[in-house]
């Protein structure tokens, strides 16, 4: 069966040198990579397609017939073994309980692939490894508990497959820890991890698509080195507390869209100035949105915040909203006290005007803007019900 389409990479690496010249493979692992090469097809006369070093001759792009298991590996014969990346092949079956003898690994990725089953409890002995990568597959079950062993852990992603149950207490133990993408499983109902407040390294967090339901726990004081964080579709009630604002001053990314999060959107905001991405949509927020011209100008398009009736923008930066390209929704505009809206701009034209009536204005009801002086130039508007 032939695939196309697809990224085979198989190298063995040796310990970080200070040159920067590549190092050689020596008998050993240039045996152990074979070894795999065969457990996966083993119709395919691997070290005659590939008679040299691995480690300086690797067979990138190749597209020969990738299948099979990978039940063959194991640390009996493939202690070798630093690296193995199989991406987007129809390599299938269970990953082997053998995968806990790799004692040298440093790297698995095996993601876009077809394996099933679940994650070997072993898996924990691999002490040395830092990229445990086996997103986009079948896999399911429980997170083994003892995961928290992998003190050298950089990079957990297990996106994008079945895994169920608690987030294992011993996770806390993944201190080196510095992105964990979790996103769209099937965990259900047992809110935010709070172990993730153990993880202080921490550069990327995404917990997308698990209904997770709870509140979001005030844990971010201890998190400040985060980048992104992803926390869509999540079941997610309450409020968003002003922490996140006050804390997470390296933030670019951050997605609590499609929730059930109420109240006002936290004055501390307007701090994240390294926010370039910000998506609220379709939640119950409320109250007057606290962004200045220059972060609405900053974060542009990427500020989203569609279907939440009861936001609405100050007149200060409305027009900064209406030059957005992104998700705004039906905006409303804060009415002030007397119901008299001051414009700051004095030369209001008539495409301005088709953008503030593109605005469902003020409070519940039809709102009309009266212009006064002419059609082009107003120096107020009135705002009253219909």
């Amino acid at each position: 069966m032939a695939f196309t389409f697809f990224t085979l990479t198989f190298i063995l690496t040796l310990l970080i040198t200070t040159t920067n010249s590549q190092p050689s493979l020596n008998s050993v692992e240039q045996e152990a990579l074979y070894r795999v090469l065969d457990s996966l097809n083993s119709n395919i006369p691997w070290r005659t397609l590939f008679p040299d070093d691995l480690c300086t001759s690797p067979p990138h792009g190749v597209n020969p017939s990738i299948y099979g298991s990978l039940t063959l590996v194991n640390g009996e014969n493939m202690k070798g073994l630093r690296r193995l990346v199989i991406t987007g092949s129809n390599v299938s079956g269970e990953i082997p309980s053998g995968f806990g003898e790799l004692s040298n690994l440093e790297e698995v990725t095996l993601s876009r692939n077809n394996l099933a089953g679940n994650l070997p409890q072993n898996l924990s002995n691999l002490k040395k490894v830092k990229v445990v990568d086996f997103s986009q597959n079948g896999l399911e079950g429980n997170i083994p508990a003892n995961i928290g062993n992998l003190e050298s852990l950089v990079k957990l992603d297990l996106s994008f497959n079945k895994f169920s149950g608690e987030f294992p207490m011993s996770m806390k133990g993944l201190r080196s820890l510095e992105f964990l993408d979790l996103s769209y499983n099937n965990f259900y109902n047992i809110g935010i991890p709070l172990v993730l407040k153990d993880m202080s390294k921490l550069k990327g967090v995404y917990l997308s698509g698990n209904e997770l339901g709870g509140v979001i726990p005030d844990i971010w004081g201890k998190l400040r080195g985060l980048n992104e964080i992803g926390l869509s579709s999540v079941g997610l009630v309450g409020n968003i507390p002003s922490s996140m604002g006050v804390y997470l001053g390296n933030l670019t990314y951050l997605a609590l869209d499609n929730n059930k999060l109420i109240g006002s959107v936290p004055m501390e905001f307007e701090r994240l100035e390294k926010l370039n991405e910000l998506n609220l949509m379709n939640n119950s927020l409320s109250g007057m949105l606290p962004f200045s011209t220059k972060f609405v100008t900053r974060v542009g398009g990427k500020l989203k915040v569609q279907g939440n009736d009861e936001l609405c923008v100050d007149e200060r930066v409305i027009w900064s909203f209406a030059k957005v390209n992104g998700n705004l929704g039906k905006l409303k505009l804060c009415l002030h006290k007397g119901g008299y809206m001051p414009l700051q701009g004095q030369n209001i034209d008539d495409q301005q005007l088709r953008i503030l009536g593109s605005l469902q204005l003020g409070g519940p009801g039809k709102l009309w803007i009266f212009p006064f002086l002419s059609v082009n130039r107003c120096s107020y508007a009135k705002l009253g019900e219909d």
